[in-house]
Parts: structure tokens; sequence; C-alpha cells
């Protein structure tokens, strides 16, 4: 005898996985993660280093975010050497680097 056939019921579908929460460090913690001054950590954040802000007293930050922006700020500050060299020794940009 055949078997009756029932709709498949459709398996549920799961939940989408949220990205796993980023910790976020005091100014002291990222600062002894980074190995600098508290000075500098607080300098760096006026120049425009990422933070979040959640009062005037309460910043956190989040070390990956800091550390692409150091990595930019270090790259940037580079090409401004490099350019400032090539004008100082006034030489063309193109040709500086058959010196």
């Amino acid at each position: 005898m055949a078997k009756p056939e029932h709709p498949q019921t459709p398996k549920p579908t799961p939940p989408p996985r949220l990205p796993e929460p980023t910790a976020l460090h005091t100014a002291a913690q990222l600062a002894q993660r980074l190995q600098v001054s508290l000075r500098t950590v607080w300098g760096w954040v006026k120049e425009g280093m990422p933070c979040e802000r959640f009062s005037a007293a309460l910043v956190r930050f989040e070390v990956a975010r800091c550390r692409a922006w150091l990595t930019a700020r270090h790259a940037e500050q580079e090409t401004e050497k490099k350019d400032l060299a090539q004008r100082t020794n006034g030489l063309h940009p193109t040709s500086a680097a058959l010196h």
C-alpha cells in the first residue's frame, strides 16, 4: 500500500548570527595595551582617534579601531615627510626616485 504524501513543513530558519560584541576599553586600559601614556591617548583623541563618548566623563575605545586609526595616521605622516623632503631638496617627486 502506498504511503500518503504529506507536504513537508519547512524547517524553521535559524536566526542570523550577530557579530561578537566588541570590547570597549577605558583610556587607561588602551594606554596599557598600546604601551603609551594616558596623556598620549588623550592627545590622539584630540587629533581624531575614534572613541565612543557616552558622556563627557565616560569615554571608551575599541582597540582594533584605534590601531587602524594609528596605522592610517602613521602612513599619512610618512607621506607628508617624503613630500616635505622632496620639496626642501628641490627635487621633483618623480625625479626623487631616480636619485
